[in-house]
């Protein structure tokens, strides 16, 4: 029994790997992540001046059409987060990884990278997710503007933990596996500092190289 459900998992898993290919799918870049993000609040900003050109309702129905819920009020600090899976947890985490990359203890350091950007990949998706959910619910807009929050701080982080992960790597001498996190870097990020920083190791890699005008040339030739 225990043999037929390690083959069913394997099988399973092998499944998966056809449905995508030989690597997962890339996930949500930070840049389109902040596009997206800037073009729902234009359209939540333009909404109310739509409504405004309408006839003004009486009294009863303006009553009627209050939101059942208010605006958090706004605090000069927001709470620090203390649980285990928080943005400041996190944030720790990978200020410990950089801190072991600085001593040159690479080894120790990929060992905090590596379940690091994993789960922060996973956490940007399931934000997004929770956010496209929650549009489906009323009265839950202030509630989206978390999830939207903690979608963009995650996608950060993760690029972020990313590219010091692809660092370690590249210092162990596992110079695929850091390839694959610099460009992931690059791809979400594309006109950042980091993901200046991310090519500039791929080209360290000689996976890519910097314009020559010569090469062009032989290329257009």
């Amino acid at each position: 029994m225990k043999k037929f459900l390690f083959l069913l998992a394997i099988a399973l898993v092998n499944a998966n790997l056809l449905s995508y290919g030989a690597t997962p799918p890339v996930p949500t870049s930070t840049d389109n992540l902040l596009k997206r993000y800037k073009e729902q609040q234009t359209q939540q900003q333009q909404q109310p001046q739509k409504n405004q050109t309408n006839k003004p309702a009486s009294q009863s129905q303006q009553t009627k059409q209050q939101p059942q819920t208010q605006k958090p009020q706004q605090t000069t600090a927001a709470p620090k987060q203390t649980g285990p899976l928080s943005i400041n947890k996190l944030e720790e985490k990978l200020e410990q990884a950089v801190s072991l990359i600085k001593e040159k203890n690479y080894a120790k350091a990929e060992q905090i990278l590596h379940p690091l950007t994993i789960w922060l990949t996973d956490s940007t998706e399931y934000h997004i997710l929770l956010l496209d959910t929650l549009k489906g619910i009323n009265d839950a807009q202030y509630q989206m503007e978390i999830e939207r929050a903690f979608a963009v701080k995650s996608a950060l982080l993760r690029d972020k933990a990313l590219f010091y992960y692809g660092v370690a790597l590249m210092e162990n001498k596992k110079y695929e596996e850091a390839a694959r996190n610099f460009i992931l870097v690059v791809q979400s990020q594309p006109k950042s500092k980091l993901g200046f920083d991310a090519y500039t190791r791929l080209q360290m890699l000689g996976f890519t190289q910097k314009v020559q005008f010569n090469y062009l040339e032989d290329v257009e030739k």
